[in-house]
């Protein structure tokens, strides 16, 4: 089994990383944690999986970005050439 991590916005794959690890290793798992692709501007060095934009009073995510991410996960974890029933 491997446990895949998402960081959250503005962060990088770093975060939370020893807690996941200790996860990780409780279940028995192996770890990964996937950096987002796109440079986060309110923070140096961070991160995120997409921008958002304001329409109609409500903040709405980057179609393109959200679209790219989205393969961008799918192809890191067909990478790690596990069956996804494995996959965390």
């Amino acid at each position: 089994m491997i446990l895949v991590f998402l960081h959250g916005k503005g962060a990088n794959e770093e975060a939370y990383g020893e807690q996941l690890k200790v996860l990780a290793e409780n279940l028995s798992a192996q770890y990964v944690s996937l950096r987002a692709p796109f440079s986060c501007v309110e923070k140096k060095g961070k991160y995120l999986w997409f921008n958002k934009f304001l329409q109609n009073n409500r903040r709405d995510a980057v179609k393109e970005e959200y679209t790219q991410s989205l393969s961008y996960i799918k192809n890191e974890i067909q990478k790690l050439s596990y069956p996804l029933t494995d996959i965390v």
